[in-house]
């Protein structure tokens, strides 16, 4: 089947033969599979056109569906522009096989394999049925890439699982979650898109000499939030502190000031757009990783400074900086569980005398609620944050947060019983507040920065996967 929303006129399509009472039988390669072929191109040139290639499950059975040797492939002049498992599918679920197609005016044969692998478990499924239909649609307009993650989280198969009561629903085929908007919605899918789990496939090139691919960093999608898409730096860009005034340079003790909006650490990563120069900063640290320059930073107490170069690991050049969205971060208090955790940053948290609630910019941290989302929540079930390290090893955070156990890292959020304490990542994998003489802002602890990409983002999906080997690849002009 065919959806052109009016494009039928600039469209050639000839849909494939139905397979009929076909039996599927287990091989070594897609070829040993079924297929049926999709002629799908334009007929000139008056507009772009973009297509899309989906798989609509509308029967499978249990065991099959249990089944991880059921996979597809997409093959088109020989090469494979797509592949996966159906494992975990379900009646009514739909799977984008390829999305963003560029149309081109010669005819374009696109092969759909369903196939059995044989070098998996099979399982018993003999005598269990697939009916299943290939859509394609041609539109005017690219999916961008918050649109892309939230299709897949939409066609994938759910499993719910519950967190301190919270029932959410996950798409483990996909590593995907929807948050509830820290369990306020009623809706279990009306939430932001988060990935979850020990190692998602949530890889993405950034910070790129030129786009897509070219001198990238490798960078990890939180998930969609408001029709973006949230990044984190896949490493470390040091250990600094969070800030580390004095009461001589405007900080109510000598441990640093847990405000966020004046923080030596926003400065850092931030242009000067986003924060007053003060002259208790001696010029130091501010816009170095915005603005990808060398200099000095702030590290341990009382003003302490040490050497910095971010000429090879800041923000390399204005195509990058300008596809960075300018957001609102939230600055109260966090909770113990990912849900309370969500909800009180944002609305029902504290904050110690005077601080402000939001600060709007481009570069932050990760919250607290991060952190705990990144889990697989139901090996966190009887787990508050502070006691992660016993789910550590689910969540796809915490060998970057801690270097595999070995650092502490700051999260963005600040504690508001104490003027110089704020939220970090234990290198046991626990979550705390940053104690007084002890842990205290002005510590050094590892800084991985965390951003939100422009709406409008789009990605190349006929070239990257989101695996670590094949990282996403953003389309930047």
């Amino acid at each position: 089947n065919t959806t052109t929303y009016g494009l039928d006129h600039y469209i050639n399509y000839v849909k494939g033969n139905d397979l009929n009472s076909a039996t599927l039988n287990s091989g070594s390669t897609y070829t040993d599979g079924i297929s049926t072929d999709i002629e799908f191109w334009k007929k000139d040139n008056s507009y772009d056109i973009y297509g899309k290639i989906v798989l609509t499950i509308n029967t499978i059975g249990t065991n099959l569906s249990n089944s991880s040797s059921l996979k597809y492939t997409v093959v088109n002049n020989n090469n494979i522009l797509s592949e996966g498992s159906l494992k975990g599918s379900t009646s009514g679920s739909r799977i984008t096989l390829l999305n963003n197609i560029d149309l081109k005016t010669t005819k374009q044969i696109y092969t759909v394999y369903i196939w059995l692998d044989e070098s998996e478990e099979l399982g018993d499924i003999s005598g269990e049925t697939l009916d299943v239909d290939v859509d394609c649609t041609a539109s005017l307009q690219k999916d961008t890439f918050a649109t892309y993650i939230t299709n897949l989280y939409n066609s994938a198969a759910k499993t719910p699982v519950k967190n301190n009561g919270i029932t959410y629903n996950t798409a483990p085929s996909v590593s995907l979650m929807s948050d509830r908007l820290g369990g306020s919605t009623t809706n279990l899918d009306a939430g932001n898109i988060r990935y979850y789990g020990a190692n998602p496939n949530n890889y993405v090139y950034f910070n790129c000499d030129t786009y897509p691919s070219t001198n990238c960093e490798t960078w990890r999608i939180i998930g969609v939030f408001n029709g973006k898409v949230k990044i984190m730096r896949n490493s470390s860009i040091g250990s600094y502190s969070w800030d580390n005034k004095n009461t001589s340079t405007g900080a109510e003790s000598a441990y640093g000031k847990n405000d966020w909006s004046t923080a030596r650490l926003m400065k850092l990563l931030n242009p000067s757009d986003y924060y007053i120069i003060d002259s208790n900063d001696s010029g130091y640290g501010q816009s170095l990783y915005y603005n990808a320059k060398s200099g000095t930073c702030f590290s341990e107490q009382n003003n302490a400074t040490t050497t910095c170069d971010f000429t090879s690991t800041g923000i390399k050049n204005d195509t990058t900086r300008n596809i960075i969205s300018e957001e609102t971060w939230y600055l109260r208090d966090s909770s113990s569980y990912a849900d309370t955790a969500y909800t009180s940053e944002r609305t029902s948290g504290s904050v110690y005398i005077g601080r402000p609630t939001t600060w709007t910019g481009k570069i932050g941290l990760a919250y607290p609620s991060d952190y705990g989302y990144a889990a697989e929540l139901n090996q966190c079930e009887t787990y508050n944050l502070y006691n992660y390290n016993n789910c550590k090893s689910y969540n796809w955070m915490y060998p970057i947060q801690t270097n595999n156990g070995n650092q502490y890292a700051w999260l963005i959020t600040p504690y508001s019983s104490y003027s110089d304490w704020a939220w970090s990542v234990s290198s046991s994998g626990g979550l705390y507040w940053s104690r007084k003489e002890e842990y205290s802002t002005d510590y050094s602890r590892g800084v991985f920065p965390v951003l939100y990409l422009n709406s409008d983002i789009e990605i190349d999906t006929l070239v990257g996967d989101g695996t670590s080997t094949n990282p996403y690849r953003l389309s930047v002009n």
